[in-house]
């Protein structure tokens, strides 16, 4: 999900990511996209305590 030439740590949740329109709302791209990450650091993190 993160680009292997981003620093650690640093997480983009937004459209740049996506390459061109995938036919649905923007809004809802965008919206899912940031659950996902969120979803993706939350398990970073908690893998990171073990």
């Amino acid at each position: 999900m993160r680009p292997s030439w981003m620093p650690d740590g640093l997480w983009v949740a937004d459209l740049s990511l996506v390459p061109r329109s995938q036919g649905m709302p923007t809004i809802l791209l965008t919206a899912a996209l940031a659950l996902r990450v969120a979803h993706e650091i939350i398990h970073q993190y908690e893998k990171s305590l073990r």
